[in-house]
């Protein structure tokens, strides 16, 4: 188990629903991820309710994210996680079989896959699971084949180098396995991402700060970094219950103690307040903000 979870540190990095298309959008899926940053949850599903006659790779990509956003905000449904296996098939066959793929695909089905694994591992299917990651290796060397001068690649090609290192320290079993797989490199991953962090996407720009803010708070324990990157997503999105625990949690690790009070007091009136999530989502961000003290 612990192979698989530094495997999926890779896939996941996240609690939040990564690495959404940064490019192609409609006005719908601009308004949609601006919606779920927000943790705006009520809005995200009157624009979904809007855009669900629309077919392209993106707003596929755009579907498959918010209802990921649905099951780790605590709706957890059968319906939700039926939806994720929906989407994705719809990617995989129209992308999949293709003999030659684009970046903007490459990084559609890249996505999926992700995905993919993650709809297994909720529903406790680690062998399936393991199957897919291992199935990802082709996919691994187009991504770093291609994404130069390309910013979606480049945050997914960033996570790619810095994990596949640190699976090789983490699991040394691992590396002739790995060997089939484009080697990683720390610096070459984290300049990546501070390209993004740059980004005149907000998209782009977000996720390459939430990826920072998770290498250095689990893999560097640098809690300075993490909570510089930290503190731009609770700047940028307040509403945002994920962020703002994650932020919680950090300034509590880096000794912060009397900020850190602040902040829960601001996540727990948030909890109470924000009329924009469900009754079942309050009592899920409420649990978890239980289960860090």
């Amino acid at each position: 188990m612990k192979v698989l979870n530094c495997i999926i540190l890779w896939i996941l990095f996240s609690t939040t629903g990564i690495l959404a298309q940064a490019t192609g959008y409609t006005t719908n899926t601009e308004k949609l991820y601006t919606a779920l940053y927000n943790n705006h949850f009520k809005t995200a599903d009157t624009i979904v309710k809007q855009s669900l006659t629309l077919k392209s790779t993106q707003m596929q990509v755009s579907l498959i994210n918010y209802y990921w956003w649905k099951i780790i905000s605590g709706e957890h449904t059968i319906e939700n996680t039926n939806a994720i296996a929906r989407h994705i098939a719809v990617i995989e066959t129209e992308i999949e079989n293709k003999k030659i793929i684009s970046n903007s695909e490459l990084s559609s089905l890249l996505l999926a896959k992700i995905f993919k694994i993650r709809y297994m591992l909720h529903n406790k299917s680690t062998l399936s699971a393991i199957n897919s990651v291992l199935s990802l290796k082709k996919y691994c060397i187009m991504l770093i084949e291609n994404y130069h001068n390309n910013e979606q690649l480049s945050l997914l090609a960033g996570a790619y180098l810095y994990l596949i290192e640190e699976l090789k320290v983490k699991n040394p079993v691992l590396i002739p396995l790995l060997a089939l797989y484009p080697k990683g490199n720390r610096k070459q991953a984290i300049q990546l991402l501070q390209n993004g962090t740059k980004s005149d996407n907000i998209i782009i720009k977000n996720e390459a700060n939430y990826i920072l803010m998770k290498i250095y708070y689990n893999f560097e324990n640098n809690y300075n970094q993490a909570e510089k990157h930290a503190s731009y997503l609770v700047t940028q999105y307040p509403d945002n219950l994920i962020y703002g625990i994650e932020y919680y949690k950090i300034i509590k690790q880096n000794g912060k103690l009397i900020i850190a009070h602040e902040q829960k007091k601001r996540i727990e009136n948030k909890i109470h307040n924000l009329n924009q999530l469900s009754n079942i989502q309050k009592k899920h961000f409420s649990q978890i903000m239980k289960q860090i003290n």
